[in-house]
């Protein structure tokens, strides 16, 4: 269990943190035009979906995870410290697809939506060689970080 001071500096990046990956989750797999998406190109089945206001709601929710993510890497001098190109790189990206995704909710604008898979397909080809991997690598590496401490007796 952390210490109290560290609890409380902590909890203002583990609520963003929470904010953002939720929002992002519910934004890709309950959107209705990322269901439609999902429907024409795959083949999946339809589900239902959120409500064009849940959509923006969970949109501006994921905006300001993301927003105080990044604040605090730029502004905490030890993240700051460890931050390098990628990660700002891998934040702004997904800032852009979000962003340009929304607007893309003009439906009487095709560029916009032309721009929004540019953008995603642009973040999913930086995906596999950026920070952004540990959506599928998180399990294994903290299930190994907890072996690996287990062993050598860390109390953590």
């Amino acid at each position: 269990m952390a210490r109290p001071a560290v609890r409380k500096r902590a909890l203002l990046i583990v609520v963003a943190g929470y904010m953002f990956h939720v929002g992002l989750f519910a934004l890709l797999f309950f959107a209705q035009p990322h269901i439609d998406f999902y429907v024409d190109r795959f083949g999946v089945p339809a589900w239902a979906g959120m409500p064009r206001w849940l959509f923006i709601l969970t949109a501006e929710i994921a905006f300001a995870g993301l927003i105080m993510a990044w604040l605090y890497r730029v502004m905490h001098p030890v993240t700051r410290m460890l931050s390098g190109i990628g990660e700002h790189t891998a934040s702004w990206l997904v800032f852009f697809v979000m962003l340009t995704g929304c607007l893309a909710l003009l439906e009487q604008y095709d560029s916009l939506r032309v721009l929004h898979f540019f953008l995603a397909e642009l973040l999913l080809i930086y995906f596999p060689f950026s920070s952004l991997m540990h959506t599928f690598t998180f399990a294994f590496s903290r299930n190994y970080t907890g072996a690996t401490m287990g062993r050598r007796g860390v109390d953590a």
